[in-house]
């Protein structure tokens, strides 16, 4: 017995020791990997930068104030002076207090002389609508024309004025100025992004219906390391635009990244620290938002040089010496223009702001009062002419690139040599490890409750999620794998219970994850792993086993996913192809291929049915909180709409459709169990909730083709209750009879639908010209410009044509087509062999009737909307045909060994 304890001793000190060099090792990976992604943050490489919009043959522009200029010899000198320095497009404030000082009265004339000199030598214009008149102030605001104005509708008045007189002169509207900073969005209010966003939402749509191709600008965010309060940072005041929903209203982010007092290139991402970084970390929110493709502006920023005997106000962005300043930003428009592609134009120096001689603010001036450049206006000039306008560009850029590969290779063999010594030592570590009782212990776990077991992995998954220190969450990830090992069935549950939640992702620089792919991913090595080990014969009987397709719903899986993987290469965007293969396409028919074969019992079906309800049923009570003591929610056409954790109420009610249905057989057919009681909780939430995402998809096409569905296979009970839900749901909608959002439902002539009918046309024409391949998996987005109707203008950057055989042919051509009919041949073929073997009200008639309808559902309302490319569909989608292919009323599938049971 002493023996047997010394050499268990002994065996754990092998394992801690090799445990401390494996976590060096680890550490110096996670090293390596910090190093790549901080030389690579925000790079584009390779790639194509954006071009500038139409019209406008460079990007280099500056933001100006030609009111200052009263003759018209000294206004043409200076708009001269600006096109021999290269610049293609100007930024001009149209303030309103000067324009309107009395109510009703406009006074144009002096603004009708800069816009004309202006576009009479070539400039774009982009203009800033900002400053209140006295008449529109707030009381506590009467000495501030920088604050908004009490009435957003006196604005929105104001704004349509402005695009009726200029909109065929202007190329973009920028909406305000800096309202994430006092005084600019008032000086007696918290900074509060939700307030601006609902400015813009009653000012946009004015402006477009008055200039239909209007491009809108945000408000330009100004640098502050503030979290909140009177002023907000760029990042924070971005994000909870996006939460309060007002992505819609603006096609560009206007940023000013003033460098202070650092360099161009110091590569500090720190919300912290004001210096030229900050971009990066404005477009990674983007990114996490979706919004990745919507260009970035530089409207105003740069350096500051004032003399050494500077008497005026102090400079907030820091001052140095030209012979400093000139260098930095130089290498500053370099690094924008060859690093990131997601920069659409580049202005930094203003070019002789209206100010007095005391204001710092002429330190960033590329003119001097005598019209004469400045150091910074010679650095900016010879910048416009030789690097943007000649030929320096396109040799540096070819330069970069092949540094940059470069950079990368030296990484990638820091890695290799890395990771190959680590796995050297794993091996060795491994010797040591496979002689500890792993049985025992696992035996001992797995003989706990199961309620136990499901809340400590539960737990352990939350800590990973939540813990921000990279290497500790990659040790919990380790003791997640593990508890996977232990219970497979219960981490693929865990996959189930986090579909609805794939926009809340887990940062490992430079990928993000979701839970879950990053589930999935312990679920399928623990399959494959097993089964390895588990299946009889040799390693090829085990991988034909494990892989080869067993009849015509794997086959089209397994082609399905081949023809995906070879589209990524024919696609037009090679980057956003890849990405949605991997997180679309791969891993959700990796989920349906796990769910076949991981030898579930039909038990462990159920839990992942439940999974799902659960986290569904979590989705709609968070959004009913929002409905009813938030203002996080869409409020549009006279309603308000929940989106809970989604950013559009048509995507929460895209997942809804499809869960409910499910309840409803369960809660229709089943008979009396704690689950069926269970389910008709869970239905009512649910149920309200997809009302009040106020989506026509789900109300006239997806619900009710599920709830006939029902009605015809569920028997006389759920016949009574669907008719009874009908009228429940008809009397729900009288007191919105009254709304646009109700009353133009009925519309085919206009509204949604007309919008609807020009896109298709548009998806038809793009299918002509790109029959046999598509455009590529989320490429439409980046084609459809070329193809949108003018009528259709109000919904310029649809990223799918929203009916589900164009989107299949779109994205991956005609094979696309076949694969999916093939699919839903396969589902109802299977579908109707089950239910002619099932009694009615049995529950797994019930979860077959719920299949199927959910299924109706998905092909009903992707009429007029997606259906399967997204995340969350996608998964759904393959869970359903998964769940359908191997339906014989509980029974384990009889070639697989059951490596799910506990």
């Amino acid at each position: 017995m002493n023996t047997n304890s010394v050499s268990t001793r002994a065996r754990f000190a092998f394992i801690g020791f090799y445990t401390l060099l494996i976590a060096l090792f680890l550490l110096f990976l996670y090293g390596i990997l910090v190093a790549r992604h901080g030389a690579q943050r925000g790079v584009w490489f390779p790639g194509d930068p954006l071009p500038p919009p139409t019209g406008l043959s460079t990007p280099l522009g500056t933001t100006v104030a030609l009111e200052q200029y009263e003759e018209e010899a000294e206004l043409a000198r200076v708009l001269d002076t600006a096109r021999e320095m290269g610049m293609g497009w100007l930024r001009q404030e149209l303030p309103w207090d000067a324009i309107e000082p009395t109510p009703g009265e406009f006074q144009w004339e002096q603004w009708d002389r800069i816009v004309g000199a202006a576009r009479e030598r070539g400039f774009a214009l982009v203009l800033v609508l900002n400053r209140t008149p006295e008449w529109a102030r707030q009381p506590k605001e009467q000495d501030n024309p920088l604050a908004p104005p009490e009435n957003s509708a006196d604005f929105a008045r104001f704004a349509r004025a402005a695009a009726e007189r200029y909109g065929d002169e202007v190329m973009a509207w920028q909406i305000w100025d800096e309202p994430n900073l006092m005084p600019h969005w008032g000086t007696e209010v918290i900074i509060d992004p939700e307030s601006y966003a609902a400015f813009l939402a009653s000012t946009v749509p004015v402006i477009r219906q008055a200039d239909p191709d209007a491009v809108i600008a945000a408000g330009a965010l100004g640098p502050t390391s503030e979290p909140g309060g009177f002023n907000i940072s760029e990042m924070r005041f971005l994000q909870g635009l996006y939460d309060a929903g007002a992505a819609p209203y603006f096609d560009a982010v206007a940023l000013k990244p003033y460098g202070f007092w650092y360099g161009p290139t110091e590569r500090l991402y720190d919300e912290g620290t004001l210096n030229f970084d900050r971009p990066v970390l404005v477009h990674e929110v983007m990114q996490r938002n979706g919004d990745e493709e919507t260009p970035v502006w530089f409207v105003e920023g740069g350096w500051v040089t004032l003399p050494d005997d500077w008497a005026g106000d102090p400079p907030p962005w820091g001052s140095h010496h030209p012979l400093l300043q000139g260098p930095r930003l130089e290498e500053a428009i370099r690094r924008t223009a060859l690093e990131w592609r997601w920069v659409q134009l580049v202005a930094l120096q203003p070019l002789q702001p209206n100010v007095g001689p005391q204001d710092p603010r002429v330190g960033l001036a590329m003119l001097d009062d005598s019209g004469t450049l400045t150091p910074l206006g010679e650095t900016t000039a010879r910048m416009g002419t030789l690097f943007f306008n000649g030929p320096m560009g396109a040799q540096e850029r070819v330069d970069w690139e092949n540094r940059g590969r470069a950079e990368l290779l030296r990484f990638d063999w820091a890695l290799l040599i890395i990771a190959g010594m680590f796995a050297v030592l794993a091996a060795r570590w491994g010797w040591h490890v496979g002689s500890l009782p792993w049985a025992a212990w696992a035996g001992w776990f797995r003989r706990r409750p199961e309620w136990l077991q499901m809340a400590v992995l539960a737990a352990v998954a939350l800590a990973f999620y939540e813990i921000d220190n990279r290497t500790v969450a990659l040790l919990v990830y380790a003791l997640l794998g593990v508890l996977v090992a232990l219970r497979l069935d219960l981490g693929m549950a865990g996959v189930a219970l986090s579909i609805p939640f794939f926009l809340q992702t887990k940062p490992f620089p430079p990928l993000q994850f979701s839970m879950v792919e990053l589930l999935l991913l312990l679920c399928a090595a623990v399959w494959v792993a097993r089964g390895l080990l588990l299946y009889p014969g040799n390693l090829l009987d085990r991988l034909r086993a494990l892989f080869w397709p067993r009849d015509g719903l794997d086959w089209a899986m397994l082609l399905f996913v081949a023809w995906a993987a070879l589209s990524v290469f024919f696609a037009r965007r090679f980057g956003v192809a890849s990405r949605e293969f991997r997180v679309v396409v791969s891993e959700s028919v990796a989920w349906f291929w796990l769910i076949r074969r991981a030898g579930l019992t039909s038990a462990q079906r159920w839990r992942l049915v439940d999974a799902l309800v659960l986290s569904a049923t979590a989705v709609s009570l968070y959004g009913l909180y929002q409905w009813l003591f938030t203002a996080n929610i869409i409020t549009a056409e006279g309603v308000r709409r929940i989106r809970a954790v989604y950013g559009s109420p048509n995507n929460l009610s895209l997942l809804l459709d499809r869960v409910l249905s499910i309840v409803a057989a369960v809660v229709l057919i089943a008979p009396l169990s704690r689950r069926r009681l269970l389910y008709t909780a869970a239905a009512l939430p649910l149920g309200i909730t997809l009302f009040l995402t106020f989506s026509r998809g789900a109300w006239l096409l997806g619900m009710p083709a599920a709830m006939l569905w029902l009605a015809w296979w569920g028997g006389r009970r759920a016949r009574l209750a669907v008719g009874t839900v009908a009228v429940v749901g008809l009397l729900a909608l009288v007191p919105f009879l009254g709304t646009e959002r109700v009353a133009s439902a009925a519309n085919l002539e206009g509204g949604t639908f007309i919008v609807r009918v020009y896109l298709w046309k548009a998806s038809l024409a793009m299918a002509r010209d790109y029959p046999l391949l598509g455009v590529g998996l989320d490429n439409f987005l980046y084609t459809y410009d070329a193809y949108r109707l003018p009528q259709a203008w109000r919904e310029p950057d649809l990223s799918h044509p929203h009916q589900i055989v164009l989107h299949f042919w779109l994205a991956l051509g005609l094979p696309g087509v076949v694969f999916f009919f093939w699919q839903q041949g396969a589902f109802w073929r299977k579908w109707f062999a089950g239910i002619h073997h099932l009694p009615l009200n049995t529950l797994a008639r019930a979860l077959l009737v719920g299949l199927g309808a959910s299924m109706v559902a998905t092909l009903a309302h992707g009429l007029i909307d997606n259906s399967f490319f997204l995340v969350d569909l996608a998964f759904i989608w393959m869970m359903t045909m998964a769940l359908i292919g191997d339906f014989n009323d509980g029974q384990r599938v009889p070639d697989a060994p059951a490596l799910a049971d506990p």
